[in-house]
């Protein structure tokens, strides 16, 4: 019996051995693997796309593309699954070299494939040839078209108390139209500029307005809120429920807010005695601030709005007569992500506010009335944080 106990030991052993397995990596008998076989370059705006054939390596692990751009040497990679490598961070059209290795699982590297790319216009030179700087109430606006829709950093420069010019506001956005202004500004001649970053530390050659470095702002005053008083008409909303008061939409705090009643249906109107005749150039509001992770573009945040003016006093009845529409206002996301989903371009815009030109033929008023139409969260109430509002102040 012991004779047959230590025959199955034995035989357990042997069969164990002959099952073990190596855990370390598959080397494909120390050698390296073959090269990568170039079947297409695609030329794209601000690097290229390389298309190629892997070798025949059991153990291929990856293919990387060694290249430089602005001085800087970087690598793009792609699993043995992928066929094709994206580079990108140029800034000019010049024809630069890059080097194609295949890599196996033991990180051995394959003999260079080299080749030459030559990108198309980076989206940093498109936008920065599209920049307009143009005067506008109290300073001066800048528009861009970014047909690529790439994130870009837009530095906005004007001068110091001294003269000397400096970095004013920084702008991020990835939006295919975009706009941006510097206010607050004397009706006087000043140098304005913008010079565009992109997020590989690509610079533009600063950018000064077309006729030449300096701007004359528009004449523009900001109406005194202190003035400003609540007007109750027939079928306004209760903007003073949930820890909202009416006049916190005017408190100069952009942390406090005006919060309507659930359930009273649409639209929801607030009225407000302006307390001067003003002929508005702008008008300026922000989305609720105190927990941005949680509010911003979202829940009861308006997002779609009317804005109308009356010179006279309005009827109680809540009636339009006399009122005229100012503005059809629509808030957008930069980053168009869909509800609960933000952008670093998203959180700089709710940060910054939201603002909105008023048509230079439109009446002088006294009065203002917002038409809440919509929130973010299609909620049946909403708030409102902030605005201001500037224009020629014409009667006190």
């Amino acid at each position: 019996m012991k004779k047959i106990v230590t025959l199955l030991i034995w035989t357990l052993a042997v069969l164990w051995s002959c099952d073990e397995k190596e855990l370390g990596p598959t080397v494909n008998g120390g050698k390296a693997p073959g090269k990568v076989k170039i079947t297409n370059i695609e030329n794209i705006a601000g690097g290229a796309i390389i298309h190629y054939d892997i070798p025949n390596d059991e153990d291929l692990l990856y293919v990387k593309a060694v290249y430089s751009y602005n001085n800087r040497k970087s690598e793009a990679r792609a699993s043995f699954y992928d066929t094709k490598l994206l580079l990108e961070g140029y800034n000019d059209t010049l024809e630069h070299e890059v080097e194609l290795y295949a890599v196996d699982k033991g990180e051995m590297i394959s003999e260079a494939v080299k080749t030459k790319i030559k990108p198309l216009e980076s989206p940093l030179q498109k936008t920065a040839k599209s920049v307009k700087i143009e005067p506008t109430w109290g300073g001066a606006q800048y528009s861009w078209l970014n047909t690529e829709e790439s994130e870009l950093n837009f530095l906005l420069f004007s001068t110091d108390s001294v003269g000397n010019m400096e970095l004013i506001s920084t702008v991020y956005s990835a939006q295919k139209n975009g706009k941006a202004s510097l206010r607050g500004y004397e009706s006087e001649e000043r140098p304005f500029a913008m010079i565009i970053r992109d997020r590989w530390q690509n610079y533009s050659d600063t950018i000064w307005p077309s006729d030449g470095k300096t701007l004359t702002p528009l004449l523009e005053q900001r109406l005194d809120k202190t003035k400003i008083r609540k007007v109750i008409l027939a079928n306004d909303a209760n903007w003073s429920v949930w820890g909202g008061v009416f006049e916190q939409a005017y408190d100069d705090n952009i942390l406090t807010i005006a919060h309507t009643q659930s359930g009273t249906g649409w639209p929801h109107y607030y009225t407000v005695d302006l307390g001067a005749k003003i002929k508005l150039s702008r008008y300026h509001m922000w989305q609720r601030q105190d927990t941005p992770s949680f509010q911003a573009y979202a829940h009861g945040n308006v997002r779609r709005w009317e804005v109308w003016g009356s010179a006279e006093k309005p009827d109680p009845s809540g009636s339009f007569d006399g009122w005229t529409k100012l503005l059809d206002c629509t808030i957008e996301k930069p980053s168009g992500l869909p509800l609960n989903q933000n952008s670093e371009a998203d959180l700089d815009l709710l940060t910054r506010g939201h603002e909105f030109e008023v048509p230079q033929d439109k009446p002088e008023i006294r009065y203002l009335r917002f038409a809440i139409l919509e929130t973010w969260s299609v909620t049946d109430f909403a708030y409102l944080a902030e605005f201001n509002l500037f224009g020629n102040i014409t009667d006190l």
